[in-house]
């Protein structure tokens, strides 16, 4: 985009911010993409076992949860990538 400010041809300085997944995403991006430049995360997960469980269920007894199948599939590839 033309109104974005360039440090030098293709180098693009570039902000993120997010809440919640957002948040998280800012920081995963960040460490992904050199052309992210700053990011403020306004939170992230608590943990991240609570975030894929649903109401923290998990351990020994626990009733059967929805798992984010979504961002379990973005962590592993995001990790098998390097």
């Amino acid at each position: 985009r033309p109104e974005v400010q360039l440090d030098g041809p293709g180098d693009p300085d570039v902000g993120i911010t997010g809440a919640s997944y957002g948040g998280a995403i800012s920081l995963l991006a960040a460490a992904a993409d050199p052309r992210i430049k700053a990011i403020a995360p306004v939170i992230t997960w608590w943990g991240l076992s609570q975030a894929l469980f649903p109401q923290n269920l998990q351990g020994p007894g626990a009733p059967d949860g929805g798992f984010k199948k979504l961002w379990g599939g973005i962590f592993f590839t995001s990790g098998s990538a390097g």
